[in-house]
Order: structure tokens, then C-alpha cells, then sequence
């Protein structure tokens, strides 16, 4: 059985041959094993992509190749910093809480509608999208979250400046977050509208929205039912009305908004981070259908555990899900993560027979 037919079969609710592998491995130790070349910038292409379909039956969008460590200015004066695998980018400076309201609505006036400048947007996402499924071969690809306006919803409007200053915006005027909650929410709409899934092969969607801390949400959940959940519930719905999964993403403790969650339609949750209080055993039992896709813990029990810790954890995660997961990291597979760690969460995968 091929990686793709793996993952179709899971997501179809049946029971494929092993479980699905589904991660991010910005792991150097990992991605040489498999690539069998050390890394360097002039060959990071061939290994790691010759790599990674003999790791993962799944993956989604990120920064697959290292780049040098460096620090920048972008063009609107702000550092970025690049670490190797990661970027570090200062938030978008506005002179105060008026210039960001006046700018804002600016936005939300001038972009409502369906444009030119959307449609390129839309094309650049297919060819991207088309080109990386290219480049992975084997390997189901959840496509990345809807590029619109460089924001997605709550998580893009806290990041571009920072939770801090948003708190403040949330209390001094909470209309104009509600209202590009609903724009964004809008965008999005349209971007899916617009997708001609029945030329692309797009079956599964991940949509990131870091919104929990490790003991519960950023955000109260009656802030979030205001526009928030009522924004994804349409997002979800669209997305399904194309035949398309979803996969939620959001780090942290989501415990106290997974009935919400599965309300609204989500297929399945990642990356499942169990050291934040999320209980495999628990959310499988009130919601058998949901697909985990993650949920082995890369805090401690990757970096520090010992093989046959890490091999038993894999199994009794599998038997407890009755099947429903793709086994991977709690976030991602950093390089704090051995090995000889890897392998054996690697090989208990690959062990397990259905």
C-alpha cells in the first residue's frame, strides 16, 4: 500500500495497512539517515527530498530546506531573523491604536470583494501547492492554510502585532477585531470558492490557529464564540461542500473547545500535545471518528525517553485510538530529538499491523 492510499483509506474511516506517519522533521540527524548524504546548502534539495517519502506517509506546508543563519531588514523595517529552519520576524509596527483602526478598515473597504489581485494570489497557491506535491512523490499532502492578506483570522490579527498590543485592541475597540475577523472569514470563503478542486488534487486543507496555551485557550471561549468559531464553522462547512478535509491545527490545551471543534466539522487535530493536558484516551472515546494526527511528545519523551519507552507509548497510543491517528511528533520533530529516539518510534510504526 503507497503512503497516499494509506492516508485516503484513514481518512475514509477505515483501517489502512499500519498507521499513517504524519510530522514535520526539521531534524538533520533524521533527514541524512534517510537521505544518506550529509546536508549542505548546495544538496539540501536532493537529500531531503529524496528523504522524506521513505519517512512520512503525510505532511503539510513549511519550510522544508535550511537556510543560512542570517538577520535582515524587510522592506517595511522590521527584522527577520533566520535560524536554520525557522524564522523570526519583529511585528508590524503602527503609530497607535488609530493609525491601526484607520488602516484597517481601509483594508476591509478596499479588498471585500473577489479581485484581480486575489485571483493571483489563488494562482501562485495551485502552482506552489502543485509543485511541492511534485517534489514529495509519495506523500499525502494537507495543503496550507488560505494565503489571503498575509493573515489567518485570530491567529494571523494576534501575530502581525503581537498578543500584547492585541489584548489592548480586543478592550479599546472591540468591533474593528470583529470585523476583520468576518473579513478574513469573507476571504476565505471566496479563496475556497475560487478553488477548481475538480482540476487539483486537493483532499485535505490544514488550517492553523494557535489559540491555546498549555493549560487552556489564549482567548475566552465566549470571545471566540462571538466571530471566531462561527468564522470556521463556515470556512469548515466550504470546505467540505468541496470534498475537501480538514485539519485543525492549534498547539497547546484545547480540552475545553474540542466539543465546539467537532461541532463545527473539523476531520482531524493536530499535533495533539499530550504534555499540555490533551488526552488521547479521552477525545477518542467522546469522538471515535476524529482523526489525530500527532500526539507522541516531543518535549520529553522523543528527546529524553528511552527506545523501548517511546516504542510501548507508540503502541498503546495506536490501540487506544483504535487505529484513528497518524502517529507523529507533538509538534515537530526538531534536532533535540536522537536518532536512534526517532527510529524507535519509526519502527514501532512500521511494526504495527492492522
Amino acid at each position: 500500500m503507497s503512503s497516499i492510499e494509506r492516508v485516503k483509506k484513514l481518512l475514509k474511516g477505515e483501517l489502512p495497512d499500519r498507521p499513517p506517519i504524519h510530522d514535520l522533521i526539521v531534524n538533520d540527524a533524521v533527514l541524512e539517515y534517510f537521505g544518506r548524504e550529509k546536508i549542505t546548502f548546495g544538496n539540501a534539495e536532493k537529500v531531503i527530498f529524496g528523504a522524506l517519502p521513505q519517512i512520512l506517509d503525510s505532511t503539510r506546508p513549511y519550510n522544508f530546506l535550511p537556510e543560512k543563519e542570517r538577520v535582515e531588514i524587510t522592506k517595511d523595517g522590521r527584522k527577520r531573523e533566520v535560524r536554520r529552519w525557522t524564522e523570526w520576524v519583529e511585528h508590524v509596527k503602527y503609530k497607535g491604536f488609530g493609525d491601526y483602526v484607520t488602516k484597517k478598515k481601509k483594508l476591509i473597504e478596499e479588498n471585500w470583494d473577489w479581485s484581480e489581485k486575489d485571483a493571483v494570489c489563488l494562482k501562485k497557491y495551485l502552482e506552489e501547492g502543485q509543485a511541492l506535491q511534485k517534489r514529495l512523490g509519495d506523500i499525502f499532502l494537507f495543503w496550507g492554510d488560505i494565503p489571503l492578506y498575509g493573515s489567518e483570522s485570530l491567529m494571523g490579527l494576534y501575530c502581525e502585532i503581537g498578543l500584547e498590543q492585541f489584548s489592548y485592541f480586543m478592550v479599546d475597540s472591540p468591533q474593528i477585531i470583529s470585523e476583520l475577523i468576518k473579513f478574513h472569514t469573507e476571504k476565505a470563503i471566496q479563496f475556497i470558492e475560487h478553488l477548481p478542486v475538480d482540476k487539483m488534487n486537493i483532499e485535505g486543507i490544514f488550517v492553523g490557529q494557535d489559540i491555546a496555551f498549555k493549560t487552556n485557550t489564549i482567548f475566552s471561549v465566549s470571545f471566540m464564540k462571538k466571530d471566531f468559531f462561527p468564522g470556521l464553522a463556515k470556512i469548515i462547512n466550504k470546505l467540505h461542500e468541496k470534498g475537501i478535509k480538514v485539519m485543525f491545527h492549534s498547539d497547546g490545551n484545547l480540552m475545553s473547545i474540542m466539543d465546539i471543534l467537532v461541532d463545527y466539522g473539523i476531520d482531524l487535530i493536530n499535533p495533539f500535545e499530550v504534555l499540555a493536558g490533551m488526552s488521547v484516551e479521552k477525545v477518542h472515546k467522546l469522538y471515535p471518528h476524529l482523526i489525530i494526527a500527532g500526539g507522541i511528545d516531543v518535549s520529553q519523551l522523543l528527546p529524553y525517553g528511552t527506545q523501548e519507552e517511546i516504542k510501548e507509548t507508540v503502541k498503546k497510543t495506536i490501540e487506544i485510538t483504535e487505529g484513528k491517528i497518524m502517529i507523529g511528533s507533538s509538534t515537530e520533530l526538531q534536532n533535540s530529538v536522537p536518532l536512534e529516539n526517532f527510529l524507535a518510534m519509526y519502527e514501532a510504526v512500521h511494526e504495527y499491523k492492522f
